[in-house]
């Protein structure tokens, strides 16, 4: 079906079923004491553990809204850095902007995730490895994609793997890790999972299409090869 058959319209965005926990909202600033990367999410953590009943569980750990944030903006590439105990975790998000041939706009994108953390008994229950580190990354990624100078918002959930043991989810999402003016979020770039599709009505209105017509072409050899 072409694009001009259908419509667009933004998909509700009330959570349903489990109430999701409070919105993380951090920054970072620059050398220059300026906010430079802004993000706002509700980050949610699946990881899977092995118990001393050689059994596989699975730890849901949210990120805390008030998880300690850092990072750097150098040049092409931004980084926030969250913190949060109980369980020293350290959830590294990396981002790299893409300089585009001219009048095109450059695009930056959500390249690089590493997460480190210990397993904590009390939210590893029953684990094999107590106190355990452990180190996850997910490299040649490309989430949140957007115009430098606007921010990539998505209130859907966008999940991404960590190696085997894992994965990371994000919601009600909203980043800009590249030029941040006057500390505020720029114009907004929609996510596609935020938006529904459906076929536009094909009832004809006002003058009156005229007949459809129907061709074809016979070829050499006399049968019919277009329609």
């Amino acid at each position: 079906v072409c694009s001009e058959d259908t419509t667009t319209t933004l998909a509700p965005t009330t959570p349903t079923g489990t109430p999701l926990p409070a919105e993380g909202q951090w920054h970072v600033t620059g050398a220059d004491g300026k906010i430079c990367l802004l993000a706002d999410s509700i980050i949610q953590l699946q990881l899977k553990y092995n118990t001393s009943n050689q059994q596989t569980k699975t730890a849901t750990v949210n990120v805390p809204s008030n998880a300690t944030a850092s990072g750097t903006c150098q040049g092409g590439f931004s980084s926030l850095d969250l913190s949060f105990e109980p369980g020293n975790f350290s959830l590294q998000l990396k981002f790299a902007s893409i300089i585009t041939m001219k009048p095109y706009p450059s695009e930056f994108f959500l390249g690089y995730i590493r997460l480190r953390y210990r397993e904590d008994p009390g939210i590893f229950i029953g684990t094999a490895t107590p106190e355990q580190d452990v180190d996850l990354v997910a490299n040649f990624i490309a989430l949140f994609v957007a115009f430098v100078g606007t921010s990539f918002s998505c209130n859907s959930e966008i999940v991404n793997p960590l190696e085997e043991m894992g994965q990371i989810s994000f919601r009600h999402t909203r980043v800009q890790p590249f030029a941040v003016q006057d500390g505020k979020f720029g114009n907004e770039s929609v996510c596609s999972e935020d938006t529904t599709t459906t076929l536009a009505p094909t009832t004809p209105t006002g003058t009156p299409l005229p007949a459809e017509g129907q061709w074809h072409v016979t070829g050499a050899d006399g049968k019919i090869c277009l329609l």
